[in-house]
């Protein structure tokens, strides 16, 4: 008998992967019409609530610690990009913790 230890890298990928399966069967099978408030749900509706489920597993608001998300551009993005006038990403920036609350604030569509 073994006791308490650390999740490994395979557990973990599967438990993420499993809330994303969970999600997008939550989302896929709700009514069209949702029958206590008569609201149609579109397909645009649908991928949304998928999309801020996984927001909200990656800020660690899902019974899993927050994950965060790394750029890691190729090395010669940088020179790249430079010489076509264009901006570029930085290596090792590291972005998350309010994803989800972003996601209907920000009005980036």
């Amino acid at each position: 008998m073994s006791g308490p230890r650390a999740y490994t890298e395979e557990e973990v990928l599967d438990m993420i992967l499993a809330h994303v399966r969970r999600a997008a069967n939550y989302w896929a099978k709700l009514p069209d019409v949702d029958p206590a408030t008569g609201d149609v749900l579109t397909i645009k509706d649908r991928c949304e609530g998928v999309a801020y489920s996984i927001l909200i597993l990656l800020d660690g608001g899902s019974g899993m610690p927050a994950i965060t998300l790394k750029l890691a551009p190729h090395p010669d993005d940088k020179g790249f990009r430079r010489s076509e006038g264009e901006n570029w990403f930085e290596p090792g920036m590291e972005l998350g913790g309010a994803l989800h609350e972003r996601f209907y604030t920000d009005n980036l569509v």
